[in-house]
């Protein structure tokens, strides 16, 4: 019994630890970096995300890197085996510098050997992030928006436009994530 009690009692503690280690992350992050309002996305995010494919499983990690000077974005999304489909999975990589005059931009590269360039505007109050990647000639542009909810939530709208027609956005997949 005693035994049992010691043993709840460290899990306890390595679990508010953890919190407590995460919790530091989204303030430190969201204050008190120099990334500002992209700082409330450093973190570990789980959640679901659906689409044409069907729903899915979202995970999100966002970590500095280079001392700060990079944020990088893993982007995971597993689809299960459905009478329609077979169960995919799909990822993406994006990281995010800012230029020399401080404005944030991006690069992401995917499983399907995609490599999209994407400027990065931030709403007045800081709560809504859109990519929008650079027209090219014969590919599809994309939109991600990415709005804060909560102190640790995020919905997000995936949005593709024709090679045609790039200014003329349509959802593609949705979904919201909270942060571990």
């Amino acid at each position: 019994m005693r035994k049992m009690i010691v043993a709840v009692v460290f899990a306890a503690v390595i679990a508010a630890a953890g919190l407590a280690a995460q919790d530091a992350l989204a303030k430190a992050s969201d204050g008190g970096s120099d990334w500002g309002a992209l700082g409330f996305l450093m973190g570990d995010w789980s959640g679901d995300e659906g689409g044409a494919m069907g729903q899915g499983n979202a995970t999100v990690t966002v970590r500095p890197e280079l001392g700060g000077a990079l944020l990088v974005c893993h982007h995971r999304l597993d689809y299960p085996a459905t009478r329609k489909h077979t169960g995919t999975v799909e990822q993406e990589l994006l990281v995010i510098q800012r230029d020399t005059e401080g404005k944030a931009r991006g690069v992401m590269f995917d499983t399907a050997h995609n490599e999209d360039h994407y400027a990065i505007d931030i709403s007045p109050d800081g709560k809504t992030i859109t990519l929008t990647s650079e027209a090219q000639p014969s590919v599809p542009r994309h939109r991600m928006v990415w709005v804060r909810t909560g102190d640790r939530e995020i919905t997000f709208t995936h949005l593709m436009a024709s090679p045609t027609s790039p200014d003329e956005f349509v959802p593609e997949t949705a979904g919201k994530v909270q942060r571990k």
